[in-house]
């Protein structure tokens, strides 16, 4: 659906705080963070891709990524493996992620790791 974005521009700096506070944590206590950012069905919809949300939040990915210390950010919005009707595989009721998507999931952690 379209609407109006519940997001903006001044919304980063507060993603980026946030995501550096869990990184923190991490840090500190000598953990591995994974954020993982699973794709959506309707995705490969160029619209979608290249929403004002996901332009925002590429922003503060963007500047989260130069900062991070402990966090590995898995990004999988705009990853052709996983987007079209035909990758229907890694979708569970077409939203949700299935558990094929979270086969894929455990190896790159595991890669990472």
């Amino acid at each position: 659906t379209t609407g109006r974005p519940l997001i903006s521009e001044a919304n980063i700096p507060e993603i980026v705080y946030s995501l550096k506070f869990i990184d923190k944590i991490a840090e500190k206590r000598g953990l591995k963070h994974v954020l993982i950012i699973p794709p959506v069905y309707e995705s490969l919809n160029k619209e979608r891709m290249t929403s004002s949300s996901n332009i925002i939040l590429d922003k503060a990915l963007k500047k989260f990524n130069q900062i991070s210390k402990a966090t590995y950010v898995i990004d999988h919005r705009r990853d052709a493996r996983f987007l079209g009707r035909d990758k229907e595989i890694f979708y569970y009721h077409f939203d949700h992620p299935s558990p094929k998507y979270g086969e894929v999931i455990f190896n790159e952690i595991k890669k990472l790791l």
